[in-house]
């Protein structure tokens, strides 16, 4: 069963930044999948540690400076992984993302997962306009 739940970052403006992380830490522990949407992310994105699960020559092309792990090397690499932040997991879209999130709650007991909403083509619609992606 897959649960989300969309966070309305207004109702926290009055947080500060380490309560938010830590409510996000305890929401990821209590809700199996968190869809953050790039708007959420990009006021407090030192907040989150950002993973690009795109191919190599993906990420190469067009990225928003976080961590690149292809998806098919990120079960090997989970040491690189924090576990005092809130992973959020990128694709072009959100679907890989997706999967991936399920896959490392389920098999690897990772509570603190999160998906970009979306992936990087809504970080260009509501972030960064004139990133290129093709």
């Amino acid at each position: 069963m897959q649960v989300v739940f969309a966070l309305g970052i207004s109702a926290l403006d009055s947080l500060n930044n380490a309560a938010f992380s830590l409510f996000l830490l305890l929401l990821s522990k209590i809700i199996q999948m968190l869809f953050l949407s790039p708007s959420e992310i990009v006021s407090r994105k030192s907040d989150f540690f950002i993973v690009d699960i795109r191919e190599k020559y993906e990420y190469d092309f067009s990225n928003i400076g976080c961590i690149n792990i292809p998806m098919g090397e990120l079960c090997n690499r989970i040491a690189e992984l924090p576990a005092d932040k809130i992973i959020v997991l990128m694709c072009k879209s959100g679907k890989r993302a997706s999967a991936l999130g399920n896959l490392l709650n389920i098999d690897f007991g990772l509570t603190n997962v999160a998906v970009l909403e979306g992936g990087i083509e809504a970080w260009r619609e509501q972030v960064e306009p004139t990133l290129i992606l093709e």
